[in-house]
């Protein structure tokens, strides 16, 4: 599966990055610079 995640470096967007990686999916990030 794949998910689009944004603010996928933040408080509550890292761990979800990281759970649904261990979960084997495909994950993009959003962030800013």
């Amino acid at each position: 599966m794949r998910a689009f995640v944004t603010g996928g470096t933040g408080l509550l967007g890292r761990p979800l990055v990281e759970t649904l990686q261990e979960d084997g999916w495909e994950v993009t990030v959003l962030t800013r610079d």
